[in-house]
This record gives structure tokens, C-alpha cells and sequence, in this order.
């Protein structure tokens, strides 16, 4: 199974500097791109205030990255209304069976999006079981 966890990238900065309707319609298009993306059997789910999850099971990491480019894509072709803003978000990727539980799995893809969002954001990491 495998498992993405996904923050959006500077939504606080979007809510303060173009209103909450603005961060508002980033994360409707955040889980649109993701429900666009990921495959019927998948579950998908908004995790925090800007963070969603993705759940692959029978996934691998294969079936991660290819869901995560997807979703990138996705956002891609779905520009903000306001110029300045560039929607990007951070993955991070566990993939594996878990060993003693699926907080393993939770931990390892959290570990990997925090790598990412201390790497720069707008990109994907990936950790295995």
C-alpha cells in the first residue's frame, strides 16, 4: 500500500495577502486535481487545514509518484484567477506493508513531506516501509 500526504504551499500567505475566498478556492482546487488523479479505488480525504490525504491500497510507489505527477499536472492546468498566485503544493510518499501498524505508514510519508517542505516545497519525496 502507499500513501501521499500533500500540503498546500503557502496557503496562509494566499489567505493574508488575497482573502480567505482566495484560499478558499486553492484548496477546492487542490482536491479537485487530486480527485481527477488518483484512481477510482484509491481514497482520498482534506487531512488538516491544508493538508489532504491519499491512501493507494494495493499501491506501490510506482503508482505514488505516477498519482503524485498527475495531481502536479492537474494544478498546472488549472491556473489561480489572480495572476501572482502559483498553486503548488509538497507530497510526501510512504510505500510499503507496514510492519507494526499503519502509523508506520503515516509516519514515513510525513517524515518525507516535511524533507520536502524543508527542501524548498513543490516537490515530491518518497520513503519506504
Amino acid at each position: 500500500m502507499a500513501l501521499i500526504l500533500l500540503d498546500v504551499d503557502r496557503l496562509k500567505d494566499i489567505n493574508d495577502q488575497h482573502g480567505h475566498d482566495c484560499g478558499s478556492d486553492a484548496l477546492v482546487r487542490v482536491a479537485r486535481a487530486i480527485e481527477a488523479s488518483k484512481r477510482a479505488s484509491d481514497e482520498a480525504s482534506r487531512w488538516g487545514g491544508d493538508e489532504f490525504a491519499v491512501l493507494l491500497d494495493g499501491g506501490d510507489e510506482a503508482a505514488a509518484l505516477r498519482t503524485a505527477e498527475a495531481i502536479t499536472r492537474q494544478l498546472a492546468a488549472t491556473p489561480m484567477p489572480h495572476p501572482s498566485i502559483i498553486l503548488t503544493v509538497t507530497m510526501g510518499i510512504a510505500a510499503g506493508v507496514p510492519a507494526t501498524g499503519h502509523n508506520d505508514l503515516f509516519a514515513r510519508a510525513d517524515e518525507a513531506l516535511y524533507a520536502g517542505k524543508r527542501g524548498g516545497r513543490n516537490q515530491v519525496q518518497t520513503r519506504r516501509l
